[in-house]
């Protein structure tokens, strides 16, 4: 007898057993999320697809995995997948330091330049960014270094290493004054927020009582019109502000009895506000004039000396921060540090075109299944389907920077924005999942992996839009749809 055909005759039984347990495992998988998304009342109306698949490609559920619908922040897995596989987890973002004309007896005579480019974590508080005050110490080490004391012309923050708008046009008016919409240049500041600490007045009506914290800008006429709102209504304040004009109005309503607190709104001239605070750094410790001014557009720099360059924390750890806070403006400036660097411009439609370069190298069609707007995903005009979401997501397991990837999507339960997810699960289980998640009015969705300690890695998408349930009962339901693709 053939050998082969007597291994064969040998091994089928067993061979036919395995693929029908693998064939009922998945049609119990398929059923079970059918049940759920059918019979359940809080997504009675909605729009709903779900997608899990091996990583090799074989479908375990499939429901309605070709809608493309709205993504919310799960659109930041795709821009800092795409930007840890093109420029890799070690780049860092260089902010230089130079200087025009001359320097004579300690005292110059041209500008000193702050010379951006994109770096999203300068004077940001967040734990990984490099403290402003050391930033600012090695800065003028180098001023130092070169001979200078005093100032005779301008510190100019240059942010014209990023042209275009500062956000995305596809996003709506009021979301545009607020931290999580925020903009950013070629040289950004502190995350390009402003803090305002507000508390509601003593009746309904009356106006809200706020004032400015810091960075304090003088330059910004701010009018204060939010009323006092009915109880329970909570904050529903909006900075309306534009880099056109030095005005802004914080509109809205707060509401009655509710505690005061700190809100952040979107800083409109970041490159004034690092010049600014660099010049009151400077005074103190030796270095006396200098004019703060705000450059977006940057200069001409025929003449320009430089003097040495402070750096940004690694690509990997920037990406962590943007996948387990859901941090828009990091999410944003990644999608355009591609932009500037495959096209050379980091306006919005070079930024698109960049990231659908990156994803073609991943063997990612953005033809079918894909429309991508912005980075963060705030823009409702983003739409992906489940089947791209994990279509994409076993292409990374392909990536070299797969490992730095893996590290920056959040566990449910552990930590991120996705700490309360799956309380009931088996802890056994739920250590194998990570997953990132995006919210909006009536959007909720969840994309990721689940890595047994044996068997396949599965990839998953659950998708909801259109859904006007309570926002726990609806996160509750999309957590029994990922028990039943783990289980």
């Amino acid at each position: 007898m053939n050998m082969k055909k007597g291994l064969l005759y040998i091994f089928l039984p067993l061979l036919l057993t395995f693929s029908l347990s693998e064939a009922m495992a998945q049609t119990s998988r398929q059923k079970k999320v059918e049940a759920i998304v059918n019979g359940s009342e809080t997504l009675r109306g909605a729009v709903v697809g779900v997608m899990a698949m091996t990583a090799d490609g074989d479908t375990l559920v499939n429901v309605d995995c070709d809608r493309m619908l709205v993504t919310a922040s799960t659109m930041k897995l795709i821009s800092t997948g795409t930007a840890l596989h093109r420029l890799g987890g070690d780049y860092v973002y260089k902010t230089q330091l130079g200087y025009t004309g001359e320097v004579s007896e300690g005292k110059l005579s041209g500008d000193v330049i702050i010379l951006g480019h994109g770096d999203p974590t300068l004077g940001s508080r967040d734990s990984i960014a490099v403290p402003s005050q050391q930033v600012f110490a090695a800065w003028k080490s180098m001023l130092y270094k070169a001979g200078i004391r005093s100032l005779g012309g301008r510190v100019i923050g240059d942010g014209g290493e990023f042209d275009g708008m500062r956000e995305s046009p596809a996003w709506q008016f009021e979301d545009i004054g607020t931290y999580y919409g925020t903009g950013g240049t070629g040289l950004s500041y502190g995350e390009n927020v402003i803090r305002f600490r507000v508390q509601p007045g003593a009746t309904l009506g009356s106006p809200v009582i706020a004032r400015q914290l810091e960075p304090r800008t003088p330059w910004l006429n701010v009018r204060y019109e939010g009323v006092t709102g009915e109880a329970g209504t909570g904050d529903q304040l909006y900075l309306y502000t534009t880099d056109f004009s030095n005005q802004a109005i914080l509109l809205g309503t707060y509401a009655l009895g509710k505690a005061a607190k700190t809100i952040l709104c979107s800083n409109k001239q970041p490159e004034l506000t690092c010049a600014t605070e660099f010049v009151k750094y400077l005074g103190p410790a030796g270095i006396s004039g200098g004019k703060p001014v705000g450059d977006p557009k940057g200069l001409l720099k025929e003449d320009f000396h430089l003097l040495g360059s402070t750096s940004s924390p690694a690509l990997r750890d920037i990406a962590r921060v943007t996948n387990y806070d859901s941090n828009n403006f990091y999410a944003e400036t990644l999608a355009r540090t591609l932009g500037k660097t495959l096209t050379g411009s980091a306006c919005y439609d070079s930024s698109t075109v960049a990231v659908t370069k990156v994803l073609a190298d991943l063997g990612l069609s953005t033809k079918y299944g894909a429309h991508i707007q912005d980075g963060s995903g705030l823009s409702r005009k983003n739409y992906v389907s489940p089947a791209f979401f994990c279509k994409y997501l076993a292409a990374m397991m392909d990536s070299p920077a797969w490992g730095d990837f893996y590290a920056s999507i959040p566990q449910p339960g552990v930590n991120g924005t996705v700490k309360g997810n799956l309380p009931r699960l088996d802890p056994a289980l739920r250590s194998g999942i990570r997953m990132k998640s995006g919210s909006m009015n009536g959007i909720r969705c969840y994309c990721g992996y689940y890595i047994p300690a044996e068997g396949q890695p599965v990839v998953f998408s659950v998708m909801v839009n259109n859904c006007t349930a309570k926002d726990s009962a609806l996160k509750a339901t999309l957590d029994r749809i990922i028990t039943a693709i783990v289980q």
